[in-house]
């Protein structure tokens, strides 16, 4: 049997030591991480040295040796809830725990070719609301509505709430989309402006100010005639 000498034996622990340090590089995970997407605070985060920030809504994009599979289904789950399948995945974490993703590639033939799974912590998030968004909400809270009673208070009151909307919107797209209080009220008050702005165009067709035909083209279009 051949000897193996102290350098040899030393040569073979340094072979050893540099290919687990290659391994461990390529365990990196293959995804890109942006929190707030689409906006102007939009923001690339290291999952490995950074928590997601609760409540920002995130796009976690594959950028894997497969991502170019166009054959290949790209699969997102917790636990046993399939939470979007493609390359990307939008995704806002409410609560403060350590969160397990699990992605799946499964190819043309339908096996599974490559299974991750992403852990993130969520840290707290110390987003409070301005007196704006406060103000806005209360709005939707504490002020009775009342919409074709009178029509000047009519425009007014449709302009109130067009604007609460759009700080409300904002924020939630912004600051913090787990805003369970914000969230309800941004959704009632766009209901409420879609039946007000469809009783205006009732009563405008009854009192001849807007023809079938205007009403047409704002169904096929989504726009309103200029007056």
């Amino acid at each position: 049997m051949r000897k193996i000498t102290r350098i040899g034996l030393i040569a073979l622990v340094l072979a050893i030591s540099c290919g687990k340090d290659d391994k461990t590089q390529n365990l990196d995970m293959p995804f890109e991480f942006i929190v707030n997407p689409g906006t102007d605070k939009e923001q690339r985060i290291n999952i490995k040295n950074q928590e997601a920030p609760l409540g920002k809504k995130m796009y976690i994009k594959y950028n894997g040796k497969n991502k170019n599979c166009s054959d290949c289904l790209f699969e997102w789950k917790k636990e046993d809830f399939v939470l979007g399948t493609g390359s990307g995945l939008n995704i806002v974490f409410c609560s403060v725990e350590k969160q397990n993703i699990i992605f799946r590639v499964i190819g043309p033939d339908g096996n599974e070719i490559e299974n991750i799974s992403i852990g993130i912590s969520v840290s707290p998030s110390e987003t409070r609301r301005t007196d704006e968004i406060q103000r806005s909400l209360d709005i939707f809270k504490n002020d009775v509505i009342v919409i074709g009673v009178d029509r000047s208070q009519d425009r007014e009151s449709l302009q109130k709430i067009s604007s609460a909307l759009l700080a409300l919107q904002t924020y939630v797209d912004k600051e913090n989309s787990c805003d369970a209080e914000v969230v309800y009220a941004l959704t009632i008050g766009k209901i409420i402006l879609i039946l007000s702005e469809l009783q205006n165009l009732v009563v405008e067709y009854f009192t001849g100010t807007l023809k079938k035909e205007d009403i047409l083209l704002i169904l096929d279009k989504g726009v309103k005639p200029a007056k």
